[in-house]
């Protein structure tokens, strides 16, 4: 035997007991492996350079402190204002609910396991299951939010007698449970059992066929569902404008618009908050695809642990992560709702209580000239806190003849659930 083979096994010794020169009993070396008597092959250490190791945490610092601010801002503004408590954005909060808990405690263990932390097999096998649990809790609000926007779209007349905040609430419960459990089924048992030394390491602790399950169920199954109905979104509404395209100057006050045999074509804003939505989609795919399913490949080839570059491999963590730090801002910028009330937010926070908002003192002026008492300064500033980013609903339009059973979307319009007259223009 060489001397590269015998520094090799050196290093695999120290990897897997506490003293660098002693292997346990009951375990045999190859050049590249430690396999144990239960036959768990387990790959020597991979030493980590310490600019890219400094880099990492740092990077992951970051992303949590990103993530704790921007989700928290979301879920504010979702409690504050009660426009914004519509059957979607339910599902939004669930998803924000879980990018926050990432920020709090996914970062923080992910680099307490990234040095080894803790030392016991039951700390370790509860912090890699959490991060299992928030990462399925998040895929399940989005599908929640996908199904959501596809009946909204599609079935407009019927949507509101399916969706409702009752049936949201029972579905994010349900959708928690089931995350909560498939996270935790490490815990439970499904595992490799503890490590051959005091140490945490994600790879070595779970259990492969366990990291395929997570893989197929929780990332490429949901990932595939929901771009078929975002692309049967996409088409449907393509169709519809098509069919529809000579009567655009046909609409009605809240920007609704009708075919011939008055079925309902949502508004703008419906397929905006359908097109935020699928972007969201699309960057959690590209987010942790790549992670799991490089821990896929890593289960199933013990040489492509030793491939795969190291700063490969933590890349797709900080990636992975990274999907909770900009959720908040696709829900600030690309939702007219969440976007309107976070400035709404911010300028009350920054102005001293009762002075109008510049951005939006002309609105102000002029919706508050059609109230029949003359209303006071601060009274003025309650209409524009609760009312602005509505859907329409606390406005008072002295046009309006009609009242329409509605169901109102995440950005502040309407799609009417019942025929309205049509008036020519």
């Amino acid at each position: 035997m060489d001397a590269s083979t015998d520094l090799l096994i050196v290093d695999a010794k120290s990897h897997f007991t506490d003293n660098p020169m002693i292997v346990s009993d009951n375990a045999t070396l190859n050049e590249s492996h430690v396999t144990f008597t239960g036959g768990t092959t387990y790959p020597p250490e991979i030493p980590i350079p310490l600019p890219l190791d400094l880099a990492y945490t740092l990077c992951e610092i970051f992303i949590g402190i990103i993530a704790i601010i921007g989700n928290l801002l979301v879920i504010i503004v979702f409690t504050k204002y009660r426009n914004l408590r519509t059957v979607t954005n339910y599902y939004v909060i669930s998803l924000a609910t879980a990018d926050l808990a990432v920020g709090c405690f996914g970062v923080p263990f992910a680099i307490a396991t990234h040095v080894g932390l803790p030392k016991n097999i039951e700390g370790c096998l509860f912090m890699n299951s959490l991060l299992m649990s928030l990462c399925t809790s998040s895929i399940a609000s989005l599908v929640a939010v996908t199904i959501d926007r596809y009946w909204a779209i599609i079935y407009p007349l019927t949507y509101s007698s399916h969706m409702t905040h009752k049936s949201a609430i029972i579905v994010i419960t349900l959708s928690w449970i089931a995350a909560v459990f498939i996270g935790l089924l490490p815990v439970f048992g499904w595992n490799l059992g503890p490590p051959p030394h005091p140490r945490c390491f994600f790879m070595e602790v779970m259990d492969m066929h366990y990291l395929v399950f997570i893989f197929i169920s929780t990332i490429l199954t949901p990932s595939i569902f929901m771009a078929i109905v975002y692309g049967r979104i996409y088409f449907a509404v393509k169709r519809q404008i098509k069919k529809t395209a000579y009567q655009d100057k046909l609409r009605v006050m809240a920007q609704q618009t009708y075919s011939q045999d008055g079925e309902l074509i949502c508004s703008k804003a419906e397929v905006k908050a359908a097109k935020s939505l699928a972007t969201i989609v699309i960057l959690f795919v590209i987010s942790w695809m790549p992670l799991y399913l490089l821990n896929t490949i890593m289960c199933f080839c013990d040489l492509c642990f030793e491939a795969i570059p190291w700063w490969v491999i933590k890349v797709t963590i900080v990636l992975s992560h990274a999907n909770s730090a900009w959720n908040p801002a696709l829900y600030a910028w690309g939702m007219a709702g969440f976007r309107k009330a976070l400035k709404k937010l911010l300028w009350y926070g920054l102005l001293k209580k009762g002075l109008t908002p510049r951005w939006d003192h002309s609105r102000v002026t002029n919706e508050t000239k059609s109230i029949p008492k003359s209303p006071t300064k601060d009274s003025q500033h309650l209409t524009l806190l609760n009312g602005d980013v509505t859907t329409g609903s606390t406005r008072m339009l002295s046009s309006s003849s009609a009242t329409n059973n509605s169901s109102t979307d995440l950005t502040g319009m309407k799609c009417v659930n019942s025929t309205t007259r049509m008036t020519s223009l």
